[in-house]
């Protein structure tokens, strides 16, 4: 091994983001083979096709020669990098980037198997995370979670910030004619992975409709990203139910999601406090885009606090969400240089080079203390 520069492995990573930070790792010079089952855009020439049995998997971890590995997989990736180590005495660090227990909860079904995994999971979590060199959160709430969950890994537990693309951000361009009608333009862009997952945009549904009710010049529009056919059914039938439903459009998987932010007056978030997110994206996105933000304190998001009012914070409540919006609209308290400056922070804690500066670092003390 070459005393500065490291042959790390990533073990079935997120595709988008394992590949970004790959590159930049690669940018300061060290040597990054992606293992997985499908193809990662950009990473062609990187990545090995990965059986997807749990014991072939092991025999392939056997057989690679690379200082570190690296997953943010959980369940049958880092249990596979777990009985490696304990095998070829190869580190791995593993990145957790959500509240993964309640992720679990979120994805059962009624069925036996889903119940014996969901009864399973806590404890093969515990052993990957016994294992594992470094243990790696995506924001310090949910570093102080597996520190009060998992007690006796507090040494290994660091928070390191995710990276966000700014360029297609920056690339916006205006569309106000996405929204329904004219006047103040609201928006949120969400996941509905899981059924759970909706329980925040039906709330901001509560809270628009409220908002409505008193505003004639508002609309809303949900612009989501849909991998699951019934929460994105049950979202379409509250909007049916709504009075105000001609001032809502639900765009499912939009490929414009720069040039709605460009256009919106107001960007509006809800978490569940008992929900697997940790720091949305979106938001980020809508703060680095300068477009003013209502968000739930919940979960990782007053991590994002600028200033009082950026972003601003409240109750995971409908009422709290749709007077913070009404005085938002009302006053337009937050000015441009405020909103510019919030976008210039953004940029600079979440940024690529920054967290692939911290892996680094990560990676040389799991070698040093193998």
């Amino acid at each position: 091994m070459n005393s500065n520069k490291l042959d790390i492995g990533f073990w079935f990573p997120r595709p988008e983001r394992g590949a970004r930070l790959a590159q930049e790792l690669r940018n300061r010079g060290h040597r990054v083979t992606l293992y997985h089952k499908l193809s990662i855009p950009g990473e062609q020439t990187n990545v090995i096709k990965v059986n997807t049995s749990f014991i072939k998997g092991i025999h392939m971890l056997r057989s690679l020669n690379h200082d570190v590995l690296y997953t943010s997989r959980s369940f049958k990736p880092v249990l596979q990098l777990y009985f490696n180590s304990l095998i070829s005495n190869t580190p791995y660090i593993y990145t957790v980037n959500g509240a993964i227990w309640a992720y679990y909860k979120e994805r059962s079904q009624r069925s036996i198997l889903s119940l014996f995994k969901q009864s399973l999971y806590p404890f093969l979590f515990k052993i990957a995370l016994h294992g594992a060199s470094s243990i790696i959160a995506n924001s310090r709430f949910l570093a102080q979670e597996l520190q009060k969950r998992y007690p006796g890994n507090d040494l290994k537990i660091r928070h390191i910030y995710n990276g966000i693309d700014y360029e297609s951000i920056d690339a916006g361009k205006p569309k106000p004619g996405a929204w329904p009608t004219k006047g103040n333009r609201i928006i949120s862009v969400v996941t509905i992975n899981l059924e759970k997952k909706i329980e925040g945009v039906l709330l901001l549904l509560e809270a628009f409709e409220k908002l409505a009710k008193k505003d004639p010049n508002v609309s809303y529009l949900i612009a989501a990203k849909s991998e699951n056919r019934l929460a994105e059914e049950k979202l379409i039938s509250r909007i049916s139910k709504i009075p105000y439903r001609d001032r809502i459009r639900l765009i499912i998987d939009s490929k414009e999601i720069s040039n709605l932010l460009a256009s919106a007056d107001i960007f509006v978030y809800a978490t569940p406090p008992d929900s697997s997110d940790s720091i949305p994206r979106a938001v980020l996105e809508a703060i680095a885009a300068g477009v003013p933000v209502v968000n739930t304190s919940t979960t990782g998001l007053p991590e994002l606090a600028i200033s009082n009012d950026i972003p601003i914070l409240v109750n995971y409540d409908s009422t709290d969400i749709a007077n913070a919006t009404e005085s938002l609209l009302s006053n337009r308290r937050i000015s441009k240089e405020l909103l510019d400056n919030a976008s210039l922070e953004i940029r600079k804690k979440f940024n690529w080079q920054y967290m692939a500066q911290e892996y680094e670092q990560r990676f040389y003390h799991a070698i040093k203390n193998k």
